[in-house]
């Protein structure tokens, strides 16, 4: 029960970074963090990795549904027997 409830932490901090992202950043473009150092700089990726695969959102719903069942499969039949091993698959 805890690794569902550690998923679903993860899943919405991800989706209030995104949220942030998109209302405060896509605004300004770039941000300094740490000055000389760090900047934030707002990019769009419509693909996989350098935009491969662009337009083919529902391809990445479906092979992203299909390792997540595959994960839960794993889980529910114990293929992770560490701590270590459960916090990856979450």
């Amino acid at each position: 029960m805890i690794y569902i409830l550690l998923f679903a932490a993860f899943l919405a901090s991800d989706m209030l970074v995104k949220h942030w992202t998109v209302e405060v950043l896509k605004e300004v473009g770039s941000m300094e963090v740490l000055p000389g150092f760090l900047a934030l700089t707002y990019a769009e990726n419509k693909g996989a990795a350098f935009s491969m695969l662009s337009g083919a959102r529902w391809f990445f719903i479906v092979v992203a549904a299909i390792f997540i069942g595959i994960l839960w499969y794993m889980y529910k039949k114990n293929y992770f027997t560490t701590w270590w091993s459960k916090l990856g698959a979450v």
